[in-house]
């Protein structure tokens, strides 16, 4: 509900009623507080439709056509992702339409739990993003058996003039790399 009242007023809090205000607030509050409190970086990957009129037997081409290297995205409502592919399919009537977005960051709060299969993650609402590039990345599940995913790789790092992010990470996909 607060994630839709969000995109209704494109990101602008001030725009929804009071309660969902005061719950915006709340959330933002958590998220800055845990932020202050962390020293270090993760991986978030999370899922995303893909609009209907998009072939799905090539998502991988979309990907890499419509998320060019260095492209800006904004996400402007909090995002739920984990720092394991294999998690993002939990309880998901995943479409072939479906891409991962994986993004580099010492931004959010980690709800997940110390121990076990749990490494939930939030994301701030307004957070800009920039495009890494994109790639199919295999990965192993708990059961021992493998999933692909199309991936398109963010920072949160505006990238320099050369081609890098200015954190000095560099720009463009890994190819061949392997997820847990």
């Amino acid at each position: 509900q607060v994630n839709d009242a969000l995109s209704d007023a494109a990101g602008d809090a001030q725009q929804i009623d009071e309660p969902l205000l005061r719950a915006v607030q709340r959330v933002d509050r958590s998220i800055q507080a845990f932020e202050s409190r962390n020293d270090r970086s993760h991986v978030v990957a999370f899922n995303a439709e893909m609009p209907l009129y998009v072939n799905a037997a090539n998502i991988a081409g979309y990907a890499r056509n419509h998320f060019p290297t260095g492209q800006e995205l904004a996400l402007d409502r909090y995002t739920i992702g984990a720092h394991c592919l294999h998690e993002l399919e939990r309880g998901q009537g995943l479409d072939q339409r479906t891409i991962v977005f994986e993004l580099a960051t010492r931004r959010g709060m980690y709800l997940g739990r110390a121990r076990g299969d749990d490494t939930a993650h939030l994301l701030p609402r307004g957070l800009r993003t920039w495009v890494l590039g994109s790639h199919q990345a295999t990965y192993a599940r708990p059961d021992g058996s493998q999933g692909t995913r199309t991936v398109v790789q963010l920072t949160d790092t505006p990238p320099t003039p050369t081609g890098g992010s200015s954190d000095g990470r560099r720009q463009g996909p890994t190819p061949g790399r392997r997820q847990r």
